[in-house]
């Protein structure tokens, strides 16, 4: 637990589940609605469920199953936020197939999708819609056995050695002091973020993380489509 700071806000509580992988899909629900169920009886009214895909839609599938039993109490926090879900294959197929309203009420914070509009890296000359093609060119090849999938994890180390690959250019070195002294003046726009640059300690700073959430009636009408 944590106090609230100024803005009445603070962490009230937590609560843990088993991995997902390590027991059967039975117990974990369960596991799933007694986490939530504490969270409740705690006042918690933001949800956090820090998970992969399967985590996050079974939590919004608790959460609504959730004060269904006569001795349960029904929870419906302000804000549910996920994480690695909402743009899943799964999540998205409910949604369109599916009707899966439920999957509207649940945001997440995405840094970066391909289809989101970007700006072209002054790097590497590609906006997201160019990367995205020319992954797909690089790496979803015929025959494999797992489809190539655009996420922004491959675009973040692109960006990455993007920033690497600038820095070597303005210090016209590969000495490594020259290297890091070009990084810490980094000030670069590319199509993953319009700004990367470091702080005192190094950090990236001034990163954008849009929350995104399919708008209402985007499962009834087959539209995957978010905001």
């Amino acid at each position: 637990t944590a106090p609230a700071d100024a803005a009445g806000t603070g962490v009230v509580a937590n609560a843990t589940v088993p991995k997902w992988s390590s027991v059967s899909g039975g117990e974990y629900r369960r596991e799933m609605r007694r986490a939530l169920a504490h969270l409740r009886d705690e006042g918690a009214t933001v949800v956090l469920v820090c998970s992969y895909e399967a985590g996050g839609i079974v939590a919004v599938e608790e959460l609504e199953r959730l004060g269904l039993e006569e001795e349960e109490e029904a929870y419906s926090p302000l804000a549910t936020i996920l994480t690695s879900t909402l743009l899943s294959d799964e999540y998205v197929d409910r949604m369109m197939m599916r009707g899966w309203w439920q999957g509207e009420y649940a945001l997440q914070a995405v840094p970066w999708d391909a289809s989101m509009p970007s700006e072209v890296g002054a790097f590497s000359g590609w906006d997201s819609a160019k990367y995205k093609d020319e992954y797909l060119r690089a790496f979803d090849l015929p025959n494999q056995t797992y489809p190539a999938k655009v996420d922004s994890v491959g675009a973040g180390t692109f960006a990455a050695l993007c920033t690497l690959g600038d820095a070597i250019e303005r210090a016209g070195s590969l000495e490594t002091a020259a290297v890091a002294s070009a990084l810490r003046s980094t000030s670069l726009v590319e199509f993953f973020t319009s700004s990367i640059s470091f702080n005192a300690d190094g950090q990236m700073e001034g990163m954008d993380f849009p929350v995104v959430q399919y708008p209402p009636g985007a499962a009834s009408a087959g539209q995957a489509d978010y905001e």
